[in-house]
C-alpha cells in the first residue's frame, strides 16, 4: 500500500495535494513558479518518505520469518 502511495506520490497525482499543506505556503512565494517548484519538492519528498517505510516493513516482514523460522528449528529439531 505505501509503495503504490509513493508512485502515486511521485506521478504528482492531485489526489494527495491536501496531504501536502501547500495551503500555508500560498502567500510566501512571489510567483507561480515558485510554488510549483516547491510544490513538485514536497511531493518527491512524500513519495521518499512512503518508499523508506514501505521497505522497513518488508525487513520487519524479513526479521520475523527468519525469528519464526529459528525458534521452529529450535523448538521442533528441524
Amino acid at each position: 500500500m505505501l509503495a503504490i502511495m509513493g508512485m502515486f506520490l511521485y506521478a504528482r497525482s492531485l489526489t494527495f495535494a491536501e496531504d501536502l499543506e501547500l495551503h500555508e505556503a500560498i502567500g510566501e512565494y512571489s510567483n507561480i513558479e515558485e510554488f510549483i517548484a516547491e510544490a513538485y519538492k514536497r511531493y518527491a519528498s512524500a513519495a521518499h518518505n512512503c518508499w523508506i517505510a514501505a521497505c522497513f516493513y518488508i525487513a520487519t516482514l524479513a526479521f520475523s520469518l527468519h525469528q519464526y523460522y529459528t525458534n521452529r528449528k529450535v523448538q521442533y529439531g528441524f
